[in-house]
């Protein structure tokens, strides 16, 4: 019989904490929805000339191609977030170039990030300085609440 007792006191104030921690979650939950497509937002439809800047450079002694790309991270949400955008150059089933990178935003400020990815002289003469054209596979991926909450999209293009 006391042990039913001491069951029945434990039973409301546990049940009070399980409905605190879930309504927690759900605002948790909430603002990293917010935050992510606020940030998504700002960042991809910003700029005057566009919210992506790409450089091309050529290494005189190689004739390696680096080509960079670039982009202004802008948090308009409420959380820090992670952003990171990956970089694909595939040809015929083969990864001819990559780059990866990313950067941690706080709430209400602005980061640049920039990825770089070279294609050696050969791969560049056989496939975009010829007739085949390798597909380009550009991700990206948001996230915050520590990381445990965010989303990614990676899109691949035809060359």
């Amino acid at each position: 019989m006391e042990s039913n007792r001491d069951m029945r006191n434990w039973a409301k104030p546990l049940g009070i904490l399980i409905l605190i921690l879930e309504i927690t979650l759900v605002a948790a939950t909430g603002l990293s929805l917010y935050t992510n497509l606020q940030t998504l937002g700002a960042s991809l439809i910003s700029g005057d000339d566009g919210p992506i800047h790409t450089q091309e450079s050529e290494d005189p002694i190689t004739g390696a191609r680096t080509f960079t790309i670039g982009l202004n991270v802008t948090n308009k949400g409420l959380l820090e977030v992670l952003f990171k955008l990956r970089i694909k150059a595939i040809a015929e089933e083969r990864v001819i170039a990559e780059g990866e990178g990313s950067r941690r935003v706080p709430p209400g400020g602005s980061e640049p990030l920039s990825v770089s990815f070279t294609v050696s002289k050969d791969d560049w003469e056989r496939y975009v300085g010829g007739s085949l054209r390798p597909d380009a596979e550009v991700g990206f991926e948001i996230r915050s609440f520590f990381d445990l909450i965010g989303f990614g999209v990676t899109l691949r293009m035809r060359g």
